[in-house]
């Protein structure tokens, strides 16, 4: 199994393989493309949004600037608004709906409106508990 589709089956990957690394550095770039926008150029916003992301939302906005790592897996629902100036550490999950108008530290679990932190992630949110995800994958 490729690692991009161990990534699209929630299932642990290496991040250091070719394929993930050459889609990261193309990401990478339309970030630079997209934060040399200005706000007013909506039409050229969403056609790189488009080559980056995997699923933009109808009537979605991000105000820049914009970092994705591999953005092509990350998915935007319906008017979306992504205000500047605000971080989503890394492994946070944020409940559906919820209004994120604050950082949200790294392993949160977040929801509301506005969004805050509930709680943290904890050793019982770990993979390791669900085999159907880790498939044959192991965690030493």
């Amino acid at each position: 199994m490729r690692e991009e589709e161990k990534i699209k089956e929630s299932i642990l990957f290496c991040p250091g393989d070719a394929e993930l690394k050459a889609i990261k550095l193309k990401t990478h770039k339309l970030n630079v493309d997209y934060n040399s926008t200005y706000e007013d150029e909506r039409e050229k916003r969403e056609e790189i949004l488009a080559k980056m992301i995997g699923e933009l939302g109808e009537g979605s906005f991000i105000q820049g600037p914009v970092f994705f790592h591999y953005g092509q897996h990350t998915k935007i629902g319906k008017h979306f608004f992504g205000n500047f100036n605000l971080t989503i550490q890394e492994d946070c999950v944020i409940g559906a709906g919820s209004v994120v108008t604050r950082d949200i530290p790294s392993g949160s679990f977040a929801a509301g409106v506005p969004c805050k932190v509930i709680r943290p992630l904890t050793e019982k949110d770990s993979m390791k508990y669900k085999p159907e995800v880790l498939a044959d994958n192991m965690i030493l």
